[in-house]
This record gives C-alpha cells, sequence and structure tokens, in this order.
C-alpha cells in the first residue's frame, strides 16, 4: 500500500468569505488550522472567489483548493465520492460568488488519525512538544488499520492541511476521471 499527500493542481481559490458581499470573515481568519476546526463543528455556508486566472477562461477543475487542506469541489464530485467514501467524509455547502447557479462543496475528511512515526519521520516540531511544524520525510506506522482518506494527528493536535490518502483512494479518482486532484507520494509500505 502507498499512502499519497492530497493536493490540488491549481489553488483556485482566492478567498473565502462568511457572506455573499466579501466583508464578512475575511479568509486570514482561518488560515489557522485550530481556527478552521472550530469553523467545521458550527459550519455556516460560507461563499468564496476563485483567482483571476481561472476567471479569464482558464479550465475550472473538479476539485480547487485554498492553502491546501480545504478541497472545494462540484456537485458531480461530490455525488461520486460521497457514494463510495461517504462515511469517511463531510460536504458542506459552500457558494461560488462567480458561479451563483452551481452547487459546491467543502470536502472534508472526518477521521485523524495518529499514525506518523515521528521518531523516524523528518519533523520540525514546535519547542518542547510533539507537535510538528513541517514534514521533511514521512515514515508511517506499521500493523495500523489505515482509512481511504484522513487527517494526520499528533497527541490531541489535528493537521487539516495533512490530508493523506491510500493508492485506493487515488485510483477511484483517477478511474472516476475527476480532475483537479493532485497525490505527492509520501510513503510505501512495501519498500519499508
Amino acid at each position: 500500500m502507498k499512502l499519497y499527500l492530497l493536493d490540488t493542481l491549481e489553488s483556485g481559490v482566492y478567498g473565502i468569505y462568511k457572506s455573499k458581499e466579501k466583508n464578512e470573515y475575511p479568509d486570514e481568519n482561518i488560515n489557522k488550522c485550530a481556527q478552521f476546526n472550530e469553523l467545521i463543528k458550527n459550519w455556516e455556508t460560507l461563499s468564496f472567489t476563485i483567482c483571476d486566472k481561472i476567471n479569464n477562461g482558464k479550465k475550472f477543475y473538479d476539485a480547487i483548493s485554498h492553502n491546501r487542506g480545504y478541497y472545494i469541489v462540484n456537485k458531480n464530485t461530490k455525488e461520486i465520492i460521497e457514494k463510495e467514501y461517504g462515511e469517511l467524509v463531510q460536504f458542506l455547502p459552500m457558494n461560488c460568488c462567480e458561479k451563483l447557479n452551481e452547487n459546491f462543496y467543502l470536502l472534508y475528511p472526518i477521521y485523524s488519525l495518529d499514525v506518523l512515526d515521528v521518531d523516524k519521520s523528518e519533523c520540525s516540531f514546535i519547542e518542547d512538544s510533539r507537535v510538528f511544524t513541517a514534514i521533511y520525510k514521512y515514515v508511517f506506522a506499521k500493523n495500523r488499520k489505515y482509512l481511504a482518506i484522513f487527517k494526520l494527528k499528533s497527541g490531541d493536535f489535528i493537521y487539516s492541511r495533512h490530508v493523506i490518502v491510500t493508492d485506493t483512494f487515488r485510483d477511484f479518482i483517477e478511474s472516476n476521471n475527476i480532475t483537479g486532484f493532485d497525490f505527492e507520494e509520501v510513503f510505501d509500505f512495501d519498500k519499508e
């Protein structure tokens, strides 16, 4: 089995706002993982704008992101993923300011797993803690149950921007011709 860091080909979301008027809840308030995790618990439909590159005729992918970890998908993509992995992810409604007649959703993994072997991985940590700030080399614990998609966890800290998927999830996305996701291989259990 291989594990991948989930990303998108394009960071197409320019801003996330509490209302369509773009004056409440500017996205700088939701860039920190802990704040965003709180926002998820009390979800209200948020609005987002897409970057000028996409607005000016560039392809609009099925999945786009805002600062890695916040994946916004269209209705068709939601329905495809929900059929196979609905128990592992939640879809929260979003409004696109430029495409108000279309439905979009924030795809958010439900589960967090504390499976990174921090002693064997190469990480930077917050001083005097096991909370990592960056991971340079991933080593995952063996003999653990892995979900097809999950967030990394270390102790009580959940890293919503470190979404890991298995090769099964990656193959599912590719076989359904869902565009926009990108997969960076970070660990191969067969090579360890």
